[in-house]
């Protein structure tokens, strides 16, 4: 804006004296600066006075101001492609960033979705290595309770025996006493013999 008061102010002061007689001369009616003492001829002459006097102010308007109107309006020109080119590069620049953050959304949910897949599968493994070693466990509980019962089956088979020849040896020491003889007692002894030796 300064550029173009500063170029509209760059104007000599022939050119700023040609406007301001030219506006006084044509905003006023023309009647007035005409006299009419004279004949028919005045106001025909007065007409064509006014006339090349608006012609040689227009030659003198285009003659001493069409370079630095012309310069200014390629001044503006200039400077409003500056401005446009300018702008272009601003929007390509953000269609530039747009595009690049619209790639990063993507690849984010790309990526979102792959961690997402390998956190399911992890999860699904854990839960067959969970399953699996609770199997094992309850296995291996089974077993033990199982060998344990089958302990305490032989324990208890073998305190029944115990119990079962002891009552069996008290009830033959009852009996037998009365009826074994000293026959038997070395017949006993002399197969006993025979076993060892």
């Amino acid at each position: 804006m300064k550029i173009m008061i500063k170029r509209i102010f760059d104007f000599n002061w022939v050119r700023c004296c040609l406007l301001i007689t030219s506006w006084i001369v044509f905003s006023g009616p023309a009647e007035v600066l005409a006299a009419d003492t004279s004949g028919e001829w005045r106001p025909v002459y007065d007409l064509i006075m006014m006339w090349l006097n608006f012609g040689i102010l227009v030659f003198l308007l285009i003659k001493f101001t069409k370079t630095p109107i012309v310069n200014f309006f390629k001044g503006q020109k200039e400077e409003v492609e500056r401005d446009l080119h300018e702008a272009e590069q601003k929007q390509q620049a953000a269609q530039a960033k747009i595009a690049k953050t619209q790639k990063l959304l993507d690849e984010s949910d790309t990526r979102l979705k792959t961690l997402k897949e390998r956190i399911l599968k992890q999860g699904e493994h854990k839960k067959q290595e969970i399953i699996a070693n609770a199997v094992e466990e309850s296995r291996i509980l089974l077993e033990d309770a199982r060998k344990r019962v089958d302990s305490q089956i032989v324990v208890a088979r073998n305190k029944f025996r115990s119990e079962l020849i002891d009552a069996a040896v008290d009830a033959a020491m009852v009996k037998l006493p009365g009826q074994v003889t000293k026959d038997d007692d070395r017949k006993m002894i002399e197969q006993y013999i025979n076993k060892v030796g």
